[in-house]
């Protein structure tokens, strides 16, 4: 993929809107982030939990390492089991999305801790 496609599928690709159902049981809530690699959102499950849903981005889906990388977050999560991490619940691909659908944990970011 050229630098014009990819940078004009980043700019165009839009994140889900919220009270939007994924995979049949995952309500958005909110955008909780937006990044490189995908979408964050807050989402409520059929037992009215929250929970946290990523979405793989676009473009990076096109690209070996941006699905790899994905792919390797969910080895990772689903390996450790620490109360510190967030707990891994769900893999799936939905009209050609990945999602990983992971334990929400309030507090801050791992982003506002270092900045």
């Amino acid at each position: 993929m050229n630098k014009f496609t990819k940078k004009w599928i980043e700019l165009t690709e839009q994140p889900l809107k919220a009270h939007q159902t994924v995979n049949e049981k995952y309500v958005i809530k909110k955008l909780l982030g937006k990044g490189s690699y995908g979408f964050t959102y807050l989402v409520k499950d059929e037992e009215n939990q929250h929970k946290v849903l990523k979405q793989l981005r676009k473009y990076k889906m096109l690209e070996k390492s941006g699905e790899e990388s994905f792919k390797h977050e969910v080895t990772i999560l689903r390996t450790l089991n620490d109360s510190s991490i967030p707990a891994f619940y769900d893999e799936f691909i939905e009209n050609q999305k990945h999602f990983i659908v992971m334990e929400y944990k309030q507090g801050k970011t791992y982003e506002e801790l270092i900045f």
